[in-house]
Formats: structure tokens, C-alpha cells, sequence
């Protein structure tokens, strides 16, 4: 996995600033109880949207990626479309990874929602939301 201080700068940054912005976030993440193995994922499609947020094309095309990923993975689109609302659901717990996710435009890319699903999940079967 990435270590933050290993990402590349956004375009106009400097390494420095980079790793300092991957390790804030990294930080956030883990508060937001994010597991370790998807920080470096998020940190890097991040770092990625730094120059703004996708077009609307490219949401789309996210979109559909990360709904036929967690189809994949919870048992079809039924599975997929349940685990997504439970992760909707936990967001809007978290209203500063609702904001990063707004801001970075990241909400619907691939990787990000599988994070937020599995921390969702998690939390959810450990009984911290309902």
C-alpha cells in the first residue's frame, strides 16, 4: 500500500504540500474509521481530483464502474444497490467526508465507494448505526 509521503504532488503543488495534504487526510480518514488497506486509495483519487472536480461524463462512467463493482461483490444489483444505501446512510453521519466527498467530486469513483461500503458495513454490523 502508498505510504501518503510517497503520492505524487497535485499539478502546481509541491511534494511537500502534497505530503502534507495526504497525511491530513489520511488522518481524517482513520477518524472516520476508514480501514488502512482503503486510506491509500482515497488519498490517491484524491490527490488525483486535486485540479477539480470530474467531468460529468466521467462521474457517470464512475458510477456505473462502482455499482457493478458492489453488485459483484454483495450478491447482484439487489446486494449492490443495499450496500450502497447503507453506505449513503453513513455518510450523511459524517458530514466532513460528505463535504470532502462534494468538494473532491469523488463521491461516485470506484474505489472510493468501495471504501465507504466497507466502512459502512462494518460499522453497521458492529451495531454503530442503524
Amino acid at each position: 500500500d502508498a505510504d501518503p509521503s510517497d503520492l505524487g504532488a497535485p499539478e502546481g503543488e509541491d511534494a511537500e504540500t502534497a505530503k502534507s495534504l495526504g497525511e491530513s487526510w489520511h488522518r481524517t480518514f482513520e477518524h472516520f474509521g476508514i480501514p488502512g488497506n482503503h486510506i491509500p486509495h482515497l488519498i490517491s483519487a484524491g490527490m488525483q481530483a486535486a485540479d477539480g472536480p470530474p467531468d460529468e461524463a466521467t462521474a457517470k462512467a464512475w458510477a456505473t464502474e462502482a455499482q457493478d463493482r458492489l453488485a459483484g461483490e454483495y450478491g447482484g444489483p439487489e446486494g449492490g444497490a443495499r450496500a450502497l444505501e447503507t453506505a449513503k446512510q453513513w455518510v450523511k453521519l459524517h458530514p466532513q467526508l460528505g463535504q470532502w466527498l462534494d468538494r473532491t467530486g469523488l463521491g461516485s469513483h470506484p474505489r472510493v465507494v468501495a471504501a465507504i461500503t466497507a466502512t459502512a458495513r462494518m460499522a453497521k454490523d458492529a451495531g454503530r448505526f442503524k
